[in-house]
C-alpha cells in the first residue's frame, strides 16, 4: 500500500468546530463591548449638557430678568433630558440608552452654584455615573457611585 497524506473527516469538522467557537465568543464579547461604548458615550454627552448649563449660569446667558438659575433636567427610565432656563434646551439619548433615576441640577446665575449630584445612565447591566460637586467640578465615572467630591 502506499502512504497517503491528507486530512481525515475528524480532523476537519474538529478544525471547523473550533474555528465556530471562536466566532461566538468573539461575536458575544462585541456585543457587550458595543453597550459599554454606548453608555460611555451617553455618559460623556450628558456631562457636556450639564457643563453647558453650568456655563449658562456663569456667563448669564438670556437670563434677562426672565430666570435666576439653569437647571438640568432628567427623568428614569427615559432617554430624554433638557436644559431649562429662559427657553429649554431638549436632546435625547442615543442607542437604547436610559437614565437610572430622575432628578434635577440647579445651576443659579452669576456663580453657577449647585447642590450638586449622581446622574446615571446605563443600558442592560452597564452603567456609568456623571458627578456633579458642589465645587462645580463635572466628571463621569464607570458604575453607579461617585463617592466624595
Amino acid at each position: 500500500m502506499k502512504n497517503r497524506q491528507g486530512v481525515t473527516l475528524i480532523e476537519l469538522l474538529t478544525v471547523i468546530a473550533i474555528i465556530g467557537i471562536m466566532t461566538a465568543v468573539t461575536i458575544v464579547y462585541l456585543g457587550g463591548a458595543k453597550n459599554d461604548k454606548a453608555v460611555e458615550t451617553a455618559a460623556r454627552e450628558v456631562a457636556s449638557a450639564v457643563r453647558e448649563a453650568q456655563n449658562y449660569a456663569l456667563t448669564g446667558k438670556n437670563a434677562s430678568n426672565c430666570i435666576d438659575g439653569y437647571t438640568f433636567n432628567y427623568t428614569e427610565s427615559s432617554s430624554n433630558y433638557s436644559i431649562r432656563g429662559c427657553s429649554d434646551i431638549s436632546y435625547t439619548l442615543k442607542n437604547g440608552v436610559t437614565f437610572n433615576g430622575d432628578g434635577i441640577i440647579n445651576f443659579s446665575i452669576p456663580n453657577a452654584i449647585t447642590d450638586g449630584g449622581t446622574i446615571e445612565v446605563k443600558k442592560g447591566t452597564t452603567s456609568y455615573s456623571v458627578c456633579v460637586c458642589k465645587s462645580g467640578k463635572i466628571t463621569e465615572k464607570v458604575g453607579n457611585s461617585c463617592g466624595a467630591c
